[in-house]
């Protein structure tokens, strides 16, 4: 497991482990972020899906149910981790409702969070989704 810090609503530094799961049949990568120590029954999830060599997709961030994650700034930095470990940009769902296909109220917000922190994440106004950057 890889280790990673976050700052947390209170400004409190916080640790956390990750594994990454890849299912090819699917073209997806799922995050599983834990805890530390760890608790392989609890964890913060990150699903994203490859689209081609230079972008992904952002499929899905969940606690699932796991209140320890919430404000601790996983979601930020799980992004940025997943387009450096996939060395890929990463695109958001769109942010209106198209085709069953949305950005959650949850995820929106730790969208914006990013974008505010971090300049290689912004708004793409023009295709309705947010974006991050590959960094060179």
């Amino acid at each position: 497991m890889t280790e990673f810090e976050t700052v947390d609503i209170d400004d409190n530094i916080c640790q956390f482990q990750y594994v990454k799961e890849l299912n090819d049949l699917d073209n997806e990568v799922t995050f599983k972020v834990y805890s530390i120590p760890l608790n392989e029954m609890r964890w913060f999830s990150y699903r994203v899906k490859i689209i081609n060599e230079d972008l992904i997709k952002s499929e899905h961030l969940s606690i699932n149910y796991n209140t320890e994650f919430s404000k601790k700034g996983i979601p930020e930095k799980i992004i940025e981790i997943a387009s450096s470990e996939l060395n890929s940009n990463i695109q958001s769902s769109p942010i209106s409702f198209q085709n069953g296909n949305y950005l959650t109220e949850p995820s929106r917000k730790a969208w914006e969070r990013l974008v505010a922190r971090n300049e290689n994440a912004v708004l793409d106004s023009e295709n309705d989704c947010f974006i991050y950057k590959l960094t060179d």
